[in-house]
């Protein structure tokens, strides 16, 4: 979408017009606040506090939980904040009707690592395993001790794990 798009070229104004537009035609999309997250998550010094902003304000649009894809940036920034029970908690009720792709399990297993519940990362191996794919090996660098949190997303290029 041109909301995305113009979210990884950095193009802040452009993305709030997107957004702007979507949240006034689209009741039933998380797809502005998710897209905006992206914008922040994207940038060069990560700025958690705005990223949980936009969060709240999807939770605010989408009581019901019927819409729950934005909880991935809710864990990343909590993450970076060192809430990790928080993260954690957020991946849980992203994945509650299951792990939907390899960004997700990795995101999921370093939540459970930063919250000392290795039984996730345990349980994350297995799931990819049993689907072809193997957890990223930053994950296990993270796991180590031998890269941050903050290192793993840099490593990332902006995108998650």
């Amino acid at each position: 979408s041109l909301s995305m798009m113009a979210a990884e070229m950095g193009e802040l104004e452009v993305v709030e017009s997107c957004c702007e537009l979507i949240r006034e035609n689209n009741l039933d999309d998380v797809t502005a606040y998710t897209t905006l997250a992206h914008y922040y998550f994207r940038q060069k010094d990560i700025d958690a506090d705005k990223i949980l902003e936009i969060c709240k304000q999807a939770d605010e649009a989408f009581p019901t939980g019927a819409e729950m894809t934005h909880y991935r940036y809710y864990a990343a920034a909590n993450l970076l904040k060192g809430e990790y029970d928080k993260a954690l908690e957020a991946m849980e009720k992203l994945t509650a009707s299951g792990v939907q792709n390899v960004s997700d399990a990795n995101l999921y297993a370093v939540c459970g690592i930063a919250a000392g519940k290795d039984e996730v990362y345990d349980e994350m191996v297995e799931t990819l395993a049993n689907a072809n794919f193997e957890i990223s090996k930053n994950v296990d660098k993270y796991k180590a001790g031998k890269i941050s949190i903050e290192k793993l997303f840099e490593t990332a290029g902006g995108d998650f794990i």
